[in-house]
């Protein structure tokens, strides 16, 4: 084995990613033998953080169940509070160190940006846009963060022709995903007009397509 943890005999693990920002997933995979019976939780810590304890296997395998010798394929992907400081750490699983991690910055602003087009339009209580800046080649959608979300929502950009129909469509999850904004930020999205006419905007969830509401509906119509 790699290590011994208690009653559990790691013997092989993926370490978690180098570096990672603020808010994103740690994904990392141990593999344990179990070496005799026991109830053992797993505490993971990044530094001095802990970001989760419990059962192996999300909370569904505890090792009380396993069998003597059994081989057991461990994933976890905790995530990186929103609020960590950069910096490099040490990752551990019940004290043993499996990798250390740099934790890099994300920027942020929280001044309001003034665009030429204010608005005050709320997406599903999570999501406000404050306004845009439009000319003939892009549309710059400013956001503020009224909540935190764990999805990654999808934004889509929506030029409609003369006969109410998607004429040309912009979608993008942008360089900072939706599952890092903290509450009180603001973000600025700029997306391509490949075509002229209204424009349409709002937000999905990739996995089930489900978008989120606004007083309008499913999107918001903009003013040219």
């Amino acid at each position: 084995p790699v290590a011994r943890v208690g009653p559990l005999n790691l013997i092989g693990f993926d370490p978690p990613p180098a570096t990672v920002r603020p808010g994103e997933p740690l994904p990392f995979t141990l593999r344990w033998q179990a070496a005799s019976p026991a109830d053992t939780p797993l505490t993971v810590k990044l530094g001095e953080t802990q970001l989760e304890s419990g059962d192996p296997a999300h909370g569904t395998y505890p090792t009380r169940q396993w069998q003597l010798g059994e081989v057991v394929v461990d994933r976890h992907a905790p995530r990186v509070p929103r609020d960590m400081a950069p910096g490099e750490y040490s990752v551990t699983v019940n004290g043993y160190g499996i990798g250390r991690v740099t934790v890099v910055s994300v920027p942020r602003q929280f001044t309001a940006p003034r665009p030429d087009h204010p608005t005050a339009i709320t997406f599903g209580d999570l999501f406000k846009l404050i306004g845009y800046d439009r000319n003939d080649s892009t549309i710059t959608l400013h956001w503020q963060a009224l909540a935190q979300t764990d999805t990654d929502y999808t934004l889509f950009v929506h030029v409609l022709g003369a006969d109410g129909q998607v004429a040309a469509q912009y979608d993008s999850r942008g360089d900072t995903p939706t599952s890092l904004w903290v509450q009180g930020e603001y973000v600025s999205l700029t997306a391509p007009l490949t075509a002229s006419g209204p424009v349409e905007v709002g937000w999905y969830a990739a996995d089930t397509g489900r978008r989120l509401k606004t007083a309008q509906g499913s999107a918001a119509m903009l003013a040219p």
